[in-house]
C-alpha cells in the first residue's frame, strides 16, 4: 500500500481483505523471457507448497506470531545470496 495513490485510512482498514486486480504489467529485460512463478534460477513453488497453509490461510496474517516461523531471509535485508 502507498500513499502516492491517496491518504490511507489506517484506523478503518479490514485484514484480511480481497483486492481485485483487472492488470498486471511485468517488466524483463529485452531478450529474457519468462511467463510463471517458478524459474530455475528462483525456484519458488516447492517453498510455496511447503508453507502452503501461509500462503492460502487469511486468518494467518504475520509469519512469526501465527504461522509460528521464523522470518525468512532475503537478500534485500539480510545479505543473502
Amino acid at each position: 500500500m502507498s500513499t502516492n495513490f491517496g491518504p490511507i485510512d489506517w484506523d478503518h482498514l479490514v485484514f484480511p481483505t480481497w483486492m481485485l486486480v483487472d492488470w498486471v504489467r511485468v517488466y524483463q529485460p529485452k531478450g529474457s523471457y519468462n511467463v510463471g512463478c517458478d524459474p530455475p534460477e528462483f525456484p519458488t513453488a516447492d517453498y510455496i507448497n511447503t508453507y502452503i497453509e501461509a500462503y492460502t490461510n487469511p486468518n494467518l496474517t504475520t509469519w512469526v506470531d501465527d504461522y509460528k516461523q521464523i522470518v525468512p531471509k532475503n537478500r534485500l535485508v539480510d545479505g543473502c545470496t
